[in-house]
């Protein structure tokens, strides 16, 4: 146990981001913020209402467009009546009880070469009865941890059952090709037709690697077979190792040629039929419950449970965010951090929201229940951020971690890789 990291907070799972690195300009100056409308809502029962919201422009406004959809469906409803360029809210009557609706607000600016437009999602509706019923989970488990970890496992599975997900278990042994373990998730998943909405996998189950790409931009180092849970997620499509042959990143498990087990597809053959989670400690050393990874996923899984039953130091996380953003917008007018932006204001309210010069020491003290962080990043550092180093010695007090950098989409370096390193820290 590290005597520095005394929190317990869980880093539930952490979100991967590229960074393209491509045209930088004055543009740059600017916050993520300014690609991002931060909408929330506030609904009314009595006549039924919902109440868009979302804070005062930064550049003049051109136009809004308000779009609506019932949660689930893929055509939006444009709502017509489009709020002033100097409006911060829009009021949607034509609602009723027990539904739930998407919106989408876009926002356009006056001079193009502000920032063009900004967008924001929010889900909301007036007494929408809870929702407990998921579908079916497939807990894909390395069967190398299973017989070390059997309560611990057991308890998560009581843990999914009770957020209303069905289990169904299967192990896999970190050896197996990955062909033989998506054959396993097709079994289940054509077996329980239209039941299985996602898989998590538990430990070391073989990592796929796909494609001929480097879209962090650095090429050709990086240029290559990248680490690609979404061949578990498509369990339809036709993926092949014929065609690509390419040889010229700098860490030989990028390279693809054909007949390597590595797949040649950059892209989804096929739509995503499931959603895929991973818990993941290999090749992580010297955190808070020491360099074995038995210890360190049997340390997570504690968190996990102790984090869904508010227990401990999870009994009163604020419900709020923090945003470390070191890109602001980029010369391609990209801007990474706007989609934490777009997602952290539904969540909290934007008096909730926090944009922060620094991570450390700023979360050594103060609980959040979310975190962005983005920046020049490497295997094991988080630009504007810190280090892998860091979270092995440091307290975290972030639940759930989204960071966007370079190099972070190949996840599976093989030495303390810092996307993943919040997961294992702090204890």
């Amino acid at each position: 146990m590290n005597a520095n990291c005394r929190s317990g907070y869980v880093r539930v799972w952490a979100l991967m981001g590229l960074m393209i690195l491509s045209g930088w300009s004055a543009v740059q100056a600017q916050t993520g913020a300014s690609r991002a409308v931060q909408l929330y809502a506030e609904t009314q029962v009595s006549p039924p209402q919902i109440t868009l919201r979302w804070e005062e422009s930064p550049h003049p406004v051109d136009y809004f467009y308000v779009h609506r959809r019932v949660a689930g469906s893929t055509t939006w409803e444009y709502l017509g009546n489009d709020p002033a360029p100097s409006a911060t809210s829009f009021v949607d009557s034509d609602v009723a009880g027990g539904v739930r609706y998407e919106y989408r607000v876009f926002r356009r600016y006056l001079d193009p070469f502000t920032s063009f437009h900004a967008r924001g999602y929010t889900i909301t509706g007036i007494d929408v009865p809870l929702l407990d019923q998921r579908g079916t989970v497939i807990l894909l488990i390395d069967s190398t941890q299973q017989a070390a970890l059997a309560e611990e496992i057991d308890r998560f599975k009581l843990d999914l059952i009770g957020d209303g997900w069905d289990v169904v278990t299967e192990t896999a042994a970190p050896s197996d090709p990955p062909p033989s373990v998506r054959a396993k998730l097709q079994t289940i998943y054509h077996a329980e037709t239209n039941a299985v909405k996602a898989a998590i996998l538990l430990g070391r189950i073989p990592v796929p690697y796909s494609g001929l790409i480097a879209p962090d931009g650095h090429s050709p180092d990086h240029y290559g077979a990248w680490p690609a849970d979404t061949y578990y997620a498509d369990l339809t499509g036709t993926w092949t190792d014929e065609t690509v042959n390419n040889t010229g990143a700098s860490q030989a498990r990028n390279h693809n040629v054909p007949g390597d087990g590595k797949f040649d597809q950059s892209n989804l053959p096929s739509d995503a039929n499931i959603a895929i989670g991973r818990i993941d400690m290999a090749n992580l050393s010297g955190f808070g419950a020491g360099e074995n990874e038995t210890e360190l996923l049997r340390n997570y899984l504690r968190k996990n449970h102790e984090f869904r039953h508010r227990l401990g130091d999870y009994g009163s996380v604020p419900r709020r965010a923090l945003i470390r953003d070191s890109f602001g917008v980029l010369g391609n007018n990209e801007s990474p951090a706007s989609m934490a932006w777009r997602g952290f204001v539904p969540m909290f309210g934007p008096a909730h929201v926090t944009a922060s010069g620094n991570w450390f020491p700023t979360v050594e003290g103060n609980a959040y229940l979310w975190g962005y962080g983005g920046g020049a990043s490497g295997y094991t550092s988080i630009g504007g951020v810190g280090s892998s180093a860091d979270f092995k010695t440091k307290n975290s007090l972030v639940v759930f971690t989204a960071f966007f950098g370079s190099y972070f989409g190949d996840w599976d370096s093989p030495i303390d890789n810092a996307l993943r390193a919040p997961l294992a820290g702090a204890e």
